[in-house]
């Protein structure tokens, strides 16, 4: 398996993770439901950052169209970051409403 094949396979793992969240918004095991997933995304995250992307970058020199396709994975991430963390503050203070809102709103963008 490829690194690109083991990222796509990912990929419907954590939207899978996803799933799972999304049934426990009621339940006791949302809190473990939703580190698995943060805890899951940031090791993909990492691999694309750190081993998918310096090679592909160098090797898309010549292409700074296609390079700006890595900026915007880039940003994805961010801003799933920044959702998740929306989401760990509201099970920190037990605001369900808002978590539902943070969760419902993007639905953690596509998981870039």
């Amino acid at each position: 398996m490829n690194i690109i094949d083991f990222l796509i396979e990912d990929h419907e793992r954590i939207c899978k993770q996803l799933v799972m969240v999304r049934r426990c918004l009621l339940e006791g095991c949302l809190r473990d439901k939703i580190e698995g997933l943060i805890k899951s995304y940031k090791l993909h995250e990492s691999i694309e950052e750190r081993i998918l992307f310096p090679p592909l970058l160098d090797f898309l020199i010549d292409f700074p169209e296609r390079r700006a396709l890595i900026s915007e994975y880039e940003k994805s991430h961010k801003d799933v970051w920044d959702l998740m963390k929306r989401v760990k503050e509201t099970l920190e203070f037990s605001r369900f409403e808002a978590l539902q809102q943070a969760f419902f709103l993007k639905t953690l963008i596509r998981l870039g």
